[in-house]
């Protein structure tokens, strides 16, 4: 058995973010969804993470800020600021929204995507993962 690994699996929603929606339910992807969920693992997938929780969503899903090191574990980078900044996600600003005290920081991270016209922000026609969920509720 490695060490630190447990046979329990819980979903995580990352804190603060609202990335483009995938393909499922016979709903159509979002523009950039693909690559957004890239961004995310190639952030997590095979590393060890930290995972602060916050909150339950409506689904059972641990709400968390999540953390990894790169750089030799030299640096420590939160995964919902990368995705932010990458402009593969926006601010979530629906009901129970988790920011972890940092919602300033957020806003400010999202608006530098948005100046540079990052992501969804470059998008002509851009729809908001909120607007489209509700869309096709």
């Amino acid at each position: 058995k490695k060490r630190g690994f447990s046979k329990y699996t819980i979903q995580v929603r990352l804190s603060a973010v609202d990335a483009p929606e995938v393909s499922h339910f016979g709903k159509p992807a979002q523009p950039l969804s693909a690559e957004a969920k890239q961004l995310l693992a190639n952030q997590v997938l095979n590393k060890r993470v930290t995972i602060v929780p916050l909150a339950k969503d409506q689904y059972g899903r641990v709400v968390a800020t999540v953390t990894y090191r790169k750089f030799w574990g030299l640096i420590k980078q939160n995964a919902s600021h990368e995705m932010l900044r990458q402009g593969m996600a926006s601010l979530y600003t629906g009901g129970n929204a988790q920011y972890d005290g940092e919602k300033q920081l957020l806003e400010r991270i999202q608006e530098d995507a948005k100046r540079a016209k990052r992501g969804i922000w470059g998008l002509k026609n851009m729809e908001l993962p909120s607007e489209y969920k509700r869309r096709h509720k």
